[in-house]
């Protein structure tokens, strides 16, 4: 029962540490950049928070079916070449995001 009370615990304390720190940077932002520059950087996150999101979609729900039955057989090296194809996918996409909207 321990081993869930840290769980929890720590499953709790990531999302407010995130925020935290994103919190933090963004003050830090706001004091060195001018109100122009600072609302170009939230666009610019804004849109790769968003194709980032996109170019991930999928990954959660092939891995369940994939890894699952490489890990019931013990294979490692079915999922680390799952996960190399996966991670090629995803910088692919992201490069391919990046040439497109690149000025």
């Amino acid at each position: 029962m321990a081993h869930l009370n840290r769980g929890a615990l720590t499953l709790g304390m990531v999302p407010i540490g995130g925020f935290l720190a994103d919190y933090v940077f963004n003050l830090g932002l706001t004091r060195f950049l001018t109100p122009h520059s600072y609302g170009d950087f939230k666009v610019a996150y804004s849109f790769a928070y968003f194709f980032g999101l996109t170019v991930l979609l999928g990954g959660d729900r092939a891995a369940p079916m994939v890894l699952a039955p490489c890990l019931e057989r013990g294979e490692p090296r079915r999922v680390w070449e799952y996960l190399r194809f996966y991670l090629g996918n995803a910088l692919g996409l992201g490069l391919a995001v990046i040439t497109v909207t690149w000025r």
